[in-house]
């Protein structure tokens, strides 16, 4: 599979050697809508909040990354570029999906799903040789497609 990137026109293309290509046309910063993305990423944050809360996965997400540790330990200890680099990352989702969007049209929940396959699938190996549980696959991974439908769904919908 070849994937380029135009930067001149900004046109995104992929598909294999033999030329078949599949087009995502997205003038990455004259069409995207800042507003949408600024709301996408604050739903994101908060939904993050919401998820890694003692009210839903926390216990879960603390036992098997801080081990040994209680969540009262773990709240002063996280450094401010992880909660930067999360916003940042959310940030780059979100004008990915927008572009998405103005390519996809009604077809954009299709390639979010495609996207959050391949996000998944991603992360197994990862998972498997780091030895890490099942569980807490379950709850990152989940996470993280609960995002991708979160940001395609604001975006979608202050679209339209």
């Amino acid at each position: 599979m070849v994937v380029t990137l135009d930067v001149h026109s900004s046109v995104l293309s992929t598909g294999l050697k033999s030329g078949n290509t599949n087009t995502l046309n997205c003038p990455v910063l004259a069409m995207v809508q800042i507003l949408p993305v600024v709301v996408a990423t604050v739903a994101s944050q908060l939904l993050g909040m919401a998820w890694y809360s003692p009210m839903m996965f926390a216990e879960i997400w603390v036992r098997h990354v801080f081990p040994g540790k209680r969540m009262e330990d773990i709240g002063k200890g996280i450094p401010w570029f992880a909660f930067t680099a999360s916003g940042i990352s959310t940030v780059v989702i979100a004008v990915v999906m927008s572009c998405v969007l103005q390519s996809a049209g009604d077809q954009v929940w299709y390639w979010a799903l495609k996207i959050g396959i391949i996000m998944a699938a991603s992360q197994v190996s990862h998972f498997a040789f780091e030895k890490r549980p099942l569980s807490l696959f379950l709850v990152d991974v989940g996470f993280d497609i609960a995002v991708l439908a979160t940001v395609t769904a604001v975006i979608s919908f202050m679209a339209s």
